[in-house]
């Protein structure tokens, strides 16, 4: 049977969440007997480890011809984006199937998580002076939700100009998704890619264990990863409140935003990190659980066997709850 690299993904971590307990390998550098190539887009960095004799040249040139066409697909800060045409359109326009195919993800987790992942809330982003959409800061009152867009195919419905679409939730790991298609496309079965701190593996390593990753530790100025994991295949993205955030009078100000409030989450919540099948879904899901809190969100996230690790802020002291799905996962 040929399988393609979703399926593989898929049945590593089955219908989103059901966890596979992996062998737990003692911890190795990464780095060892692997090539590495790399590079810069979306205005962060990416690099692939793959084993020893793959063709890297002609694949390095082919994931930046990608990576730019994404770019200029998702890109919220280009104004010639197709992304840009999207968010001035005043109803209904057509879109490419790359954009469609964000758009249906992020109105599924939207749906999943009962607006908790809005992907129209990049303008209260803004107003708090994080995120690309600031013109339209001033047009949006009251600030449209998911509802005001549909998707019937590569068709885009809008309530209107207001209602705009901001990827930055979502869209990096679509493109990580895409990266790991054109490397297992090339006949490479076996890699692992990060994007921006998000993390797609397929395979294993090339000395025959289990990938391994880091997850980073919350804490400002924190010199370590908070845990490590072993991957069998699938995705991880981590949401965090550790750059992105200043504080004003006490209180902490983050870039993710509270869809029911319109204002930045103030739960508790200092990062969630996600183990999904795919990089896009996995990515969503993380910013949608900071939003949500440990209440709500760690809820869902069990009834749903989505293997989740919470990091909530206690003070000036920090503390874990993982889902009993994410615990497989834990090397330390």
């Amino acid at each position: 049977m040929n399988w393609t690299r979703r399926e593989l993904m898929v049945g590593a971590f089955g219908m989103i969440g059901t966890a596979l307990t992996p062998g737990i390998s003692k911890p190795q550098d990464a780095k060892t007997n692997v090539v590495e190539i790399g590079g810069i887009a979306f205005g962060t960095t990416w690099r692939a480890l793959l084993a020893p004799g793959t063709e890297t040249v002609r694949l390095g040139h082919d994931i930046r011809q990608l990576l730019g066409s994404l770019n200029a697909i998702l890109s919220p800060f280009h104004k010639t984006s197709e992304l840009a045409r999207l968010n001035a359109a005043d109803h209904q326009i057509d879109v490419s199937k790359s954009l469609a195919d964000v758009l249906y993800e992020g109105l599924r987790i939207a749906r999943l998580t009962n607006g908790a992942f809005d992907p129209t809330v990049g303008p209260a982003v803004a107003r708090y002076g994080f995120g690309p959409l600031r013109e339209y800061v001033a047009a949006t009152a009251p600030i449209s939700d998911y509802r005001g867009l549909e998707l019937a195919g590569l068709t885009v419905t809008k309530s209107g100009r207001s209602c705009t679409f901001d990827p930055c939730g979502i869209g990096k790991g679509y493109a990580l998704d895409r990266l790991g298609d054109l490397i297992f496309d090339r006949g490479v079965n076996s890699f692992f890619v990060e994007f921006g701190g998000e993390v797609l593996v397929c395979g294993h390593h090339p000395s025959g264990r289990l990938w391994r990753t880091a997850i980073e530790d919350p804490t400002p100025g924190a010199p370590n990863p908070r845990h490590a994991i072993t991957m069998a295949g699938g995705a991880l993205a981590t949401s965090s409140d550790r750059r992105n955030a200043y504080v004003v009078g006490g209180r902490r100000y983050s870039h993710i935003i509270d869809p029911q409030t319109t204002a930045p989450v103030n739960n508790g919540v200092a990062s969630v990190s996600v183990l999904a099948g795919s990089a896009m879904t996995a990515d969503a899901l993380a910013t949608a659980f900071m939003a949500m809190g440990v209440g709500s969100g760690f809820a869902l996230a069990e009834r749903e066997a989505i293997p989740a690790l919470f990091v909530l802020r206690e003070g000036v002291s920090y503390r874990d709850i993982a889902t009993a799905a994410f615990r497989d996962y834990l090397i330390t």
